[in-house]
Parts: C-alpha cells; structure tokens; sequence
C-alpha cells in the first residue's frame, strides 16, 4: 500500500469520465459533506499524475465523490478551505489504474449494472482479456463475460433504458441477442409488462 501524503486541491485535475461510476446520489453527497466538514477526510483520495489530460497534474484514480465533496466544501467555506488533500499516490499503467477505480467502486456495492459494463468495457478498451479483470476485481470470468456483453450488444434505445434501471442484467442479456433493429420492440414489451405486473400489485 504507497504511503499517505498530502497534495493540494489546486495540483488535482477532475476527469469525470475515468471514473466508473456515472451518477452520484445527492442525499448520499450531502452526508458525505457533512462528514467530512465535520470529522475531516478519513479516507484518503488516490490520485496519479498523467492520468488527466494536464499531464503535470494528479488526476484522480479513485475518491471522486470525496473530492466532489471537498469542492462543494470550498465553494461554501472559500479557497482556502481544504487547501490540502489526504492522498495516495499512486502508480501504474492506465488499464492498472482503471481497475483500482473499478475495484474501489465495486467494493462499495452500489454501482449500478449498467455502470459496471461500461467500467468492464473500458478496462477491455485498454487492453485486458477478460480473464484478467476477472482476476483483478476478483469475480468468476461469466460475471464479467454477461456484463461485458451488456455493454457491447445492446443498441442505444436498450442500452438507455438498461443505464435508466428500467431493464435488468438479464433482460438486457437476452435482448443483446436479438439483431438490433428489432430490440425496441422488445425492450417496449418488457418494459410494459413490468409495469402491468407493479399495477396488478398495487390493486392486490
């Protein structure tokens, strides 16, 4: 584990799209804010530099939502609130680091499936076999094969509602094999039926 220092907020450069997750739960930011302004920052943040594109600054490996936090900290207290930031720093090759991005998220459990597909697709993205993440994130190489599928095989009117939570992993397994001009119809057919069975339980 690299030791735990200190960087300064203005050496960190936001670059939303390495991170694997895509929505951040407003309730759950402002917990997160409030903790850290009442307790500081426990966790420290892992940052690595030539990850963003200014390759002379930290780009952030994972802890964005820490670092989103102390942001909106600082727009409240001013900048020379958290002028300082508890930091790991880290090293590695790109695919390296993206995995210690999915890794830290997967083990906080609330990623979405369709977050999880697309980090899964970036990891291949840069180079790695499928046996290989699943060996880094530790899960069976099926749990990585479905959501890779998820990722690559689902048109886009799937894909949104698979992202919008309106069509689970399995569902979207099963229409990623249907040719991709005819998915819409069957995700409209899920996705009504899904809603007639919460109606029927809602007059049970």
């Amino acid at each position: 584990m690299s030791k735990v220092t200190t960087v300064s907020y203005a050496s960190i450069e936001l670059d939303i799209d390495f991170n694997a997750r895509k929505s951040y739960n407003k309730k759950r930011m402002t917990e997160l804010k409030d903790s850290i302004a009442a307790h500081g920052l426990l966790q420290p943040i892992g940052l690595c530099k030539g990850v963003g594109e200014d390759k002379s600054k930290y780009g952030i490996v994972f802890g964005f939502r820490r670092y989103l936090a102390i942001t909106q900290l600082r727009e409240e207290l001013g900048d020379d609130a958290y002028d300082k930031v508890p930091a790991v720093v880290l090293e590695g090759t790109l695919d390296e680091l993206r995995a210690l991005n999915k890794i830290e998220n997967l083990e906080r459990e609330d990623l979405s499936p369709a977050e999880v597909a697309m980090g899964i697709k970036k990891m291949a993205d840069a180079g790695m076999n499928q046996r290989t993440i699943a060996a880094k994130l530790g899960r069976p190489q099926s749990w990585v094969s479905y959501h890779y599928k998820a990722a690559t095989k689902l048109g886009s009117v799937a894909w949104d509602a698979f992202a919008a939570g309106d069509l689970t992993l399995e569902h979207a397994l099963h229409i990623a094999d249907v040719p991709e001009e005819e998915q819409e119809k069957v995700v409209k057919k899920v996705i009504g039926a899904a809603s007639r069975s919460e109606i029927g339980r809602a007059h049970v």
